[in-house]
């Protein structure tokens, strides 16, 4: 292949004849051949980089500089990079669609774009909403776990946003989030509690035993009653199978009584956790 094409190719990923009017003799020689491949619009890169995720980056800002990469593509380029990408998302003064991209006309409040030194993204907590919107709920409590928002971030993006179909849904999901559920059955055991108007309830109470600091999902301090919500997806490591039970020995030695739900038992969490507190009271 032409050494100009290669240098520009091993900086930028990408080139196009309009940035590179002397090599267009060169680059559409090449393509015919096979040796260059068609990305997006003018540009073209190797066949075996044409289809990776940070090529149709390149291409995407290249084909439009003030768009905006939001929804799973700004998730890959900030928190979340093993995602699989299909799609490249770009919000912007346009709309339509190529195979492998969606350019979507959107306008987006200055408060909520940043920009990485390379490109310009949705923040955090609006690329959260956006997933939850299509994905459910989970997003956000993994967002949460991992501390890439927070409860305040999230409102302020659904006020930011207030105009947008389905935001009463959206807020619904941040206010079920307000403790901070590590998971949706940690989710849909705070719903349960808040409906019946459980008290002096707390999400992920730190306790320090041994010089361990554990976390329990759900707990009532005053009378040392913890509640476990063991939900596969999150337990099922064989590590954390084993550091479960000795957190769980742990809190009983330490006088804490601990009571255990599942996917198959949480409905019935409440009408079990109003016994064991009139048990502990009465003692």
């Amino acid at each position: 292949m032409h050494p100009d094409i290669e240098a520009i190719l091993s900086e930028q990923l990408i080139i196009s004849v309009r940035q590179h009017p002397k090599l267009t003799t060169s680059i559409r020689y090449h393509a015919r051949r096979g040796q260059l491949r068609h990305v997006l619009g003018g540009f073209y890169s190797t066949p075996e980089a044409a289809d990776s995720f940070e090529v149709r980056v390149a291409a995407a800002r290249a084909v439009d500089p003030n768009g905006v990469f939001v929804r799973e593509t700004a998730a890959r380029l900030t928190h979340w990079p093993e995602l699989d990408v299909g799609q490249i998302h770009v919000a912007g003064a346009r709309r339509h669609q190529v195979k492998g991209y969606r350019f979507e006309r959107r306008t987006i409040a200055p408060e909520l774009v940043t920009w990485n030194g390379h490109h310009y993204l949705s923040a955090p907590a609006l690329t959260v909403l956006d997933l939850a919107a299509a994905s459910g709920a989970a997003i956000i409590s993994d967002a949460l776990r991992r501390g890439v928002v927070t409860i305040e971030d999230l409102e302020e993006a659904l006020r930011l946003n207030s105009w947008r179909p389905g935001v009463q849904q959206l807020a619904q999901l941040v206010r079920e989030s307000r403790d901070q559920p590590w998971s949706e059955l940690e989710r849909e055991a705070h719903v349960l509690l808040r409906a019946a108007h459980f008290q002096d309830w707390v999400a992920n109470h730190p306790v320090l035993i041994k010089g361990c600091l554990y976390f329990i999902d759900l707990a009532v301090p005053d009378l040392k009653l913890a509640v476990e919500v063991d939900g596969w997806q999150v337990h099922r490591t064989f590590d954390a199978f084993v550091n479960d039970r000795i957190k769980w020995n742990n809190l009983t030695l330490e006088g804490w009584t601990v009571l255990h739900f599942t996917a198959g038992t949480v409905a019935d969490l409440v009408p079990q956790l109003q016994e064991a507190v009139a048990m502990l009271k009465n003692r």
